[in-house]
């Protein structure tokens, strides 16, 4: 246990040097496009089986905004692989919110995603992480259901967002599209 805890101190107090210079930031949003694309239709394609509820007039999504793997490193120390298209599907998953079966199911893809470019320790430090922090009443600028307005608890996303997430979702990828290299 001792040596989980002085992993994860020294994991999350390293800076990534890599995920500050914006060639690699556009080249690995542009490699999580289609995680995005494919977390898009899942959700919402599961949000059109569910009946709306009021929303507060107050209450709305604001555009997708990811910082990449938050407050972790966005790539391996070692071999340089970047997690960032794991960490940026997992964003968007947590910029939408649900219920707690969404959440569940979205940390358990993230996990699943960070095995493939990490090692198994590293991959279970960063879904303990979420899965400890990511709660939608901690209060941190990245937990579940942080693109809205307002706290939504555990809300599920409806039929009655869909059009407004499919918006904000196209935007998101038409602003990121033409960066990315050919």
């Amino acid at each position: 246990m001792k040596i989980l805890i002085y992993y994860l101190m020294i994991h999350f107090i390293y800076i990534n040097i890599a995920s500050a210079e914006n060639d690699i930031d556009v080249i690995y949003n542009c490699k999580a496009l289609p995680r995005i694309i494919e977390s898009a239709k899942k959700r919402l394609e599961m949000a059109k089986t569910v009946e709306p509820i009021e929303e507060p007039s107050d209450n709305y999504l604001k555009p997708f905004e990811t910082d990449g793997c938050s407050i972790s490193p966005d790539s391996s120390l070692t071999s340089k692989k970047s997690y960032l298209p794991c960490c940026i599907q997992h964003d968007y998953n947590y910029w939408l919110g649900g219920s707690e079966s969404d959440r569940l199911n979205a940390d358990q893809t993230f996990y699943a995603c960070m095995k493939t470019v990490a090692s198994t320790l590293t991959a279970y430090s960063y879904y303990r992480a979420v899965r400890i922090s990511g709660g939608p009443r901690t209060g941190l600028p990245f937990k579940w259901g942080y693109g809205w307005s307002k706290n939504r608890l555990w809300k599920e996303i409806n039929s009655s967002h869909v059009s407004f997430i499919e918006e904000l979702t196209e935007q998101y990828l038409t602003n990121t599209e033409p960066l990315c290299p050919s």
